[in-house]
């Protein structure tokens, strides 16, 4: 399908280039696609949580991370460029543990 219904140069003085403008004129055809409606997921609202709340998240969450094993190898490991892949991977592995 050809798109180009048709093309013009524009050679204009304030142009200070030395190239020329090309204005194509295009033929598309649209598809337009309808939106569902926004579905709401419930979520903690940290500025209503109580001080009791917060105490209850941070409990939980010091017990959630308490059973993530850390990758100590690949803590200890100083170099900026490392390309080992055994690293790569057991960062991969404690990121989505923690997530």
């Amino acid at each position: 399908m050809n798109c180009l219904q048709d093309i013009s140069v524009t050679h204009d003085i304030d142009n200070l280039s030395d190239h020329d403008q090309i204005f194509p004129k295009l033929l598309l055809k649209m598809q337009y696609v309808n939106l569902t409606s926004t579905v709401h997921s419930s979520r903690a609202s940290w500025k209503k949580a109580t001080v009791a709340d917060l105490d209850n998240y941070r409990s939980v969450l010091i017990e959630n991370l308490d059973c993530v094993d850390m990758p100590n190898g690949v803590l200890t490991c100083h170099d900026i460029s490392c390309c080992n892949s055994d690293h790569y991977d057991a960062l991969n592995e404690y990121m989505a543990a923690i997530i």
